[in-house]
């Protein structure tokens, strides 16, 4: 007796059975099958959830459900139980649920939790198999819902690619991927657009968009480390900081930090007035430890300016990788410029 329509019988709601032609794998076959639009389809997938502190062999089985047209997105969900997630393989799903992938339905049994994702609720009305894939189920959501008599939880843990990342990389200019990862983090996109207008249109362009998404991923991984919101950092504080050129990312990264951690805004680093005989020693070190390269940029036919671009660019990243980035780069590069110059003797 646990097919869905004898659940929904013995629960005494309404439904309508939709006999389908042949069996559907796929949410858009079973969408075709039975006459009804994809967003309408619940597909349900199982996951395993083990949290820290359980012992072995205690886990969680969590039934998500959402839209046809959706994927369940592994962050959300993750976020939203507070443990890691994996899905279940098809050995253990039937062991488990007594179903086959493709045959799960919204109330099979041996799950620990079902978590519906919100967009669903939009829906009037929704489909799902009865637990044969030949068989299709239409049910008012109210009606879906009460059959649970509470035991659902509704969350946001679905995406779809066309609704939610295209438009944001669209907005930004922005890779696919990046959509995707300020999209799919709590607050991060929100927080990315304050700090892009903070910055203003006529200083933003594809390379401060860059940096911006670079220091906020910085501050979600200082953030997750310390348990705290990126909320804690203000955004105007924030845009200082990207726009602070001409001081290391090093000293910025400890300014963003102390920040985290405290909660207090700390004085931003000081534009670096680095002493010019600190980067002379190291440029002199790097010069002299690839005497080849500075060989070549010395010869009588110089090298043509694009290989000349990526001599420098090479030296530059040695003295950086020397000191660890503490080294102010506009400063540096105009160093080891002058340096290659030939000798006025």
């Amino acid at each position: 007796g646990h097919a869905a329509d004898e659940v929904l019988r013995r629960k005494q709601v309404k439904f309508e059975v939709r006999v389908q032609a042949e069996e559907s794998r796929r949410c858009v076959d079973s969408a075709a099958e039975r006459g009804v639009p994809l967003h309408k389809i619940i597909k349900s997938m199982v996951f395993v959830c083990q949290s820290r502190g359980d012992e072995q062999g205690s886990h969680n089985y969590l039934h998500c459900m959402v839209p046809g047209h959706c994927q369940v997105s592994r962050s959300k969900l993750e976020a939203h139980v507070g443990c890691e997630c994996s899905l279940l393989d098809p050995d253990r799903m039937r062991s488990i649920t007594g179903a086959d992938i493709g045959a799960v339905h919204p109330f099979v049994p041996g799950v620990s939790r079902r978590i519906l994702d919100q967009r669903v609720l939009a829906n009037e009305t929704i489909s799902f198999n009865s637990g044969d894939m030949k068989v299709g189920l239409i049910v008012k959501t109210e009606d879906f819902l009460d059959a649970f008599e509470g035991e659902i939880t509704c969350a946001d843990i679905a995406y779809c690619e066309e609704d939610d990342y295209t438009p944001v990389a669209k907005t930004f200019g922005i890779s696919l991927s990046d959509a995707k990862y300020l999209v799919d983090r709590p607050n991060a996109l929100d927080y990315f657009s304050r700090c892009v207008k903070e910055i203003g249109d006529e200083r933003t362009n594809c390379s401060t968009i860059a940096k911006t998404l670079d220091w906020i991923r910085t501050l979600v991984r200082f953030a997750s480390q310390n348990n705290s919101s990126i909320e804690v950092v203000s955004t105007s504080w924030m845009k200082e900081l990207i726009m602070r050129e001409n001081t290391t990312k090093y000293a910025r990264e400890q300014a963003l930090k102390a920040y985290v951690v405290s909660g207090t805004p700390p004085s931003l680093p000081q534009e670096q007035q680095e002493d010019q005989a600190v980067i002379s020693r190291f440029v002199q070190q790097t010069l002299e430890k690839h005497a080849d390269v500075v060989a070549k940029m010395r010869q009588s036919r110089p090298p043509a300016s694009r290989e000349k671009d990526k001599m420098i660019n090479f030296l530059m990243g040695e003295v950086m990788k020397e000191t660890a980035g503490r080294l102010a780069p506009k400063e540096v590069r105009k160093v080891i410029i002058e340096s290659l110059q030939p000798s006025s003797h």
